[in-house]
């Protein structure tokens, strides 16, 4: 059996069943039938664009609001966040903040803390270098 990356672009040839279908809902059922693992043929590989390497590339950026009265660290999240998630998905940095910003539907304002923190790694790059 042939090896597959997951998200590869895979041309399939076989003999192809088509069902009855509904004209108005734009969706025709159908079945391909194939003669061997031959039939799929990978024709291009998976993107290399994608959520794990942007994440390694770019970095994870943790913004936290705490509550009245809490003390909490960035080593202390880091050591809570140990084992419970992906190694890819640790946050390389920690900003505490007083407040976020809200819409008028309730969803926080990613544009605004996009505009926030946007030198934000390039001044942490300054800082250790």
């Amino acid at each position: 059996m042939k090896q597959i990356a997951l998200g590869s672009r895979v041309r399939i040839t076989g003999i192809c069943l088509m069902g009855a279908a509904n004209p108005f809902d734009g969706q025709v059922p159908f079945d391909i039938l194939m003669r061997s693992t031959n039939d799929i043929i990978p024709i291009g590989a998976p993107s290399w664009l994608n959520v794990v390497n942007l994440t390694l590339i770019i970095g994870a950026l943790l913004v936290v609001v705490l509550q009245a009265g809490a003390t909490v660290t960035a080593q202390s999240i880091a050591a809570h966040l140990e084992g419970k998630i992906a190694k890819w998905w640790m946050p390389d940095d920690v900003v505490f903040v007083e407040a976020l910003s809200y819409g008028a539907t309730g969803k926080i304002q990613k544009m605004e803390l996009r505009r926030r923190f946007a030198g934000h790694y390039s001044a942490v790059a300054r800082s250790t270098a």
